[in-house]
C-alpha cells in the first residue's frame, strides 16, 4: 500500500484506516480481492482488496477462526477435567492402599529424604500420630554405619533403576 497525501488530519485518518484494512486483507490472503486505485481528497492509494465484499469475507473468516479457537479451548478444558478426575481417582486408590496396607510403604526424594510414609512404616519407625517423617532421612533414625549403608543402596537403586530383590534386611531400632 502506498499513499501520497497532503498534510491534513482527514487524510491522515483515511490513510490509517486504509492501511489497517489493507493489512487485514493481506493477512487473510483473500483470493477475490483485486488491486484497485482510488483517489480521495487528493490522496491516491493502491489498495489490495479493501471492498465491502472483502470486509464481509474478513469478518466471516474472523468468526470462523474464533469459533475454531473456542472449540479448541472447550476440548482442552474437557480433557483437563477428565484428566483431573482420573488423577483424583488414582490418588484415592493410593491413599486407600497407604492407609490399609500392613506392609511398609514409603517414598523418598533424590536426596533420600522421606516424602511420604504409610501408617505401618510410621509405627515401625516410632513416629507418633502427631509427628512427621517427612524431610527426614535414615540418619535421623539409624546408627551412622547403617544409615550410610541404606543411603548407598538407595542411591544405587536411583542411579541404575534396578531394584534389590531377594535380600533379607535386618531392622535396627
Amino acid at each position: 500500500v502506498y499513499c501520497l497525501f497532503k498534510s491534513n488530519s482527514r487524510v491522515v485518518n483515511l490513510w490509517v484506516s486504509i492501511i489497517t484494512w489493507a493489512y487485514i486483507a493481506l493477512t487473510f490472503s483473500l483470493p477475490d480481492a483485486p488491486f484497485t486505485y482510488t483517489s480521495v481528497g487528493g490522496v491516491r492509494v493502491l489498495l489490495w482488496g479493501v471492498t465491502v465484499f472483502s470486509i464481509a469475507a474478513i469478518m466471516t473468516r474472523l468468526k470462523e477462526q474464533l469459533n475454531s479457537q473456542k472449540e479448541s479451548i472447550e476440548y482442552t478444558l474437557g480433557r483437563y477435567r477428565t484428566i483431573a478426575s482420573e488423577l483424583s481417582h488414582e490418588q484415592s486408590l493410593l491413599d486407600n492402599l497407604m492407609d490399609n496396607s500392613p506392609d511398609w510403604i514409603y517414598f523418598k526424594d533424590k536426596r533420600s529424604r522421606f516424602v511420604r510414609s504409610n501408617k505401618a512404616h510410621n509405627i515401625a519407625m516410632n513416629i507418633g500420630p502427631n509427628q512427621s517423617l517427612i524431610s527426614k532421612t535414615d540418619a535421623d533414625f539409624y546408627p551412622p554405619e547403617k544409615a550410610k549403608e541404606y543411603l548407598e543402596e538407595e542411591q544405587l537403586i536411583m542411579l541404575t533403576g534396578k531394584p534389590v530383590i531377594n535380600r533379607l534386611a535386618s531392622l535396627v531400632n
